[in-house]
């Protein structure tokens, strides 16, 4: 290979790196009398290093974009109510007396002498356990999902009792008091089990 008409000057003689004729985009190298084999990018030094630390910072960021989105969902996902069991504190708390109150309610609905008059007042016991519970507010039920089914299956469950219904069933094909003491004890309420009387048919 001849030296390329515009390094015919004296400087062009000179050993060095120059721009290939055939490879547009590299640079060879002219050992001062022929072309040797070596080759190299004509991208210069600088800016490869441009490119490098470029290449560096947007990684880093990148990187840095994806560990804030993962502790986003993480705190999001911490901040998740659970679908299985009750966790709202205020909701456990008066949750727990709500029911210690049902209970005692109920014993006392047994000591009454007619079966009508047994159910009216478990129906109503039933139904001042759901409004004490309901009286933590919207909002708070709303934050803790599970506690709104719940809820509905005790008026469910006490509605098919007066009414001498067989009890409800869940879309699972099981009673729903099945679900209903399972919430309890997952929610660590086991005095909110469902209690004998309704258990009954």
């Amino acid at each position: 290979m001849c030296v390329p008409a515009e390094h015919e000057s004296a400087a062009a003689t000179t050993a060095g790196w120059y721009p290939d004729t055939a490879l547009p985009d590299v640079l060879r190298y002219w050992d001062g009398e022929d072309w040797t084999e070596q080759r190299s990018s004509r991208i210069p030094i600088a800016k490869s290093r441009r490119r490098r630390v470029l290449s560096i910072v947007a990684g880093g960021t990148l990187a840095i974009g994806v560990a804030a989105f993962a502790v986003y969902g993480l705190l999001i996902y911490a901040d998740h109510d659970r679908v299985d069991f009750i966790d709202d504190p205020a909701v456990l708390a008066v949750a727990s007396k709500a029911c210690n109150n049902l209970a005692s309610e109920l014993e006392q609905a047994d000591a009454l002498s007619g079966p009508a008059e047994q159910i009216a007042a478990q129906s109503s016991a039933v139904e001042r356990f759901v409004d004490s519970i309901r009286a933590v507010g919207q909002q708070t039920l709303d934050g803790d999902a599970p506690t709104i089914e719940w809820l509905q299956d005790w008026e469910d469950l006490a509605a098919a009792h007066a009414a001498g219904e067989e009890m409800p069933v869940a879309d699972n094909g099981l009673p729903i008091v099945v679900r209903m003491d399972q919430l309890a004890l997952d929610s660590d309420l086991p005095e909110c089990a469902v209690p004998q009387v309704f258990l009954i048919d």
